[in-house]
């Protein structure tokens, strides 16, 4: 079961990166896996795959780092690309959503992410 909360009115998933938990924001406008800040990729010794560029909500396009984590996700382990970025706050994105059934009830605090069916 995928430990989940929100706090502030952000939707908030745990998982566990590299046998780390790491808590991050549940993102729909983001289509990778997972995006993580560089300090907790230096942390969890991750490895680098190359560079990628992305556009941001406000238009800008950026360059970031790539990396590789196995990530605890629904049924199983499995690898993930990670995106790098000087940022405080981890994302997951739509790329590991796309196999979950996932339910956002901010209203009544409820957000549930299982596997789909």
């Amino acid at each position: 079961m995928i430990k989940t909360r929100y706090l502030f009115g952000l939707p908030l998933i745990t998982l566990v990166v590299n046998s780390i938990e790491v808590e991050a924001i549940l993102d729909t406008g983001f289509n990778g896996s997972l995006l993580l800040p560089l300090a907790k990729i230096k942390e969890l010794d991750l490895p680098a795959v190359g560079f990628t560029e992305y556009i941001l909500a406000n238009g800008e396009l950026s360059e970031a780092e790539i990396f590789t984590a196995e990530v605890v996700w629904l049924t199983g382990k499995r690898y993930v690309l990670v995106v790098g970025v000087e940022t405080d706050l981890p994302l997951i994105g739509m790329r590991l959503l796309a196999e979950a059934k996932t339910i956002l009830e901010p209203h009544q605090g409820i957000l549930t992410v299982e596997p789909g069916s």
